[in-house]
């Protein structure tokens, strides 16, 4: 008997090319002692000036910058192979020969069996196969990506974004902090805080990270490597963005909203006449698109993203409360 046992089809995707050049800033960073400083300056919406500064763990910056990377199919098949090899070695038996083989986009088991019933053979196949199956969620969890499907039924790889967020939870507190110490009252104003991180984050310059000289390629950073390279994609400073608030506000809903070619979130917050809103089987989401450059508070999105978010479905994935 033989089958073979499918192997993750990695696929990404990229966010849309904003139209514009990125919004004046200036930003420095230099490290001392234990730790690494970053310094901000850039332009409100009405143009007044702002400054940011804030501290972070140098060895914490430079992982969290470098635990992101780009994965591949052979990657993938090379962990499958390895988990279930080691579940046949569990089923060695003088009459059992069992060979697993890697092919194009899987894993070919044969097996032959001298005096064992058919159904016994079958019942091998079967935990091979779930041992493959496991082998590939246990995959994508440790590289931080998800299986995602999109609006046209297909299944592909991406980040994890909503569990990255929740990783990077407590590592954004002293950034979450500087912003809170910078708008006055914003402890007891989501609404100001968010539009603040909004601000800080569009004005960092937008980049596909796709290039691996200037990034790590990988399409997508973390909240620090968003930080430490001081560029990032659609993706990359939504999930900065819901770090940022789940630090700041710990039980404030939020939701990573996608459309084709683009991700921004979504906050659980009281809609207005103002804001544009999504609602979801989870409640209504007011929109906050971080991408830049263009200087946009929460609840206001671009005419392109609103289109789409009329003519196509979107997908959205709640970020976990700790």
């Amino acid at each position: 008997m033989r089958t073979a046992a499918s192997t993750l089809c990695i696929l990404f995707t990229a966010c849309l090319l904003p139209l514009a050049a990125h919004a004046a800033q200036t930003f420095n960073t230099g490290t001392r002692g234990g730790g690494q400083d970053f310094a901000y300056t850039y332009n409100t919406a009405d143009g007044q000036a702002r400054a940011l500064q804030f501290r972070l763990n140098l060895d914490d910056i430079r992982r969290g910058s470098e635990e992101f990377r780009r994965i591949s199919t052979g990657d993938s098949q090379a962990y499958r192979l390895a988990a279930m090899q080691k579940v046949a070695q569990g089923m060695q038996n003088p009459n059992l020969d069992i060979r697993l083989t890697p092919i194009p986009n899987g894993i070919d088991i044969a097996m032959r069996g001298r005096g064992i019933p058919r159904n016994v053979l079958e019942q091998n196949y079967k935990v091979l196969e779930e041992a493959g199956r496991n082998a590939d969620s246990t995959f994508l969890a440790n590289h931080m990506y998800a299986v995602a499907r999109s609006a046209g039924n297909v299944d592909f790889i991406r980040p994890d974004h909503a569990a990255i967020a929740k990783r990077y939870t407590g590592a954004m507190q002293p950034v979450a902090q500087a912003i809170l110490q910078q708008v006055p009252g914003a402890s007891q104003n989501p609404r100001a805080f968010i539009n603040a991180a909004l601000n800080w984050l569009q004005t960092i310059p937008y980049d596909t990270l796709d290039n691996r000289t200037t990034s790590n390629g990988a399409g997508f950073q973390t909240p620090y490597g968003l930080i430490l390279g001081n560029m990032g994609d659609c993706d990359s400073k939504a999930t900065a963005l819901a770090a940022l608030i789940r630090a700041a506000y710990p039980s404030l809903p939020l939701t990573i909203i996608y459309v084709p070619d683009h991700a921004f979130l979504g906050v659980g917050l009281p809609q207005t006449d103002a804001d544009y809103a999504l609602s979801t089987q989870h409640g209504i989401f007011v929109l906050a698109d971080a991408t830049g450059p263009r200087l946009s508070p929460l609840g206001q999105i671009d005419t392109e993203t609103r289109d789409k978010l009329k003519r196509q479905s979107s997908k959205t994935e709640l970020v976990p409360i700790r």
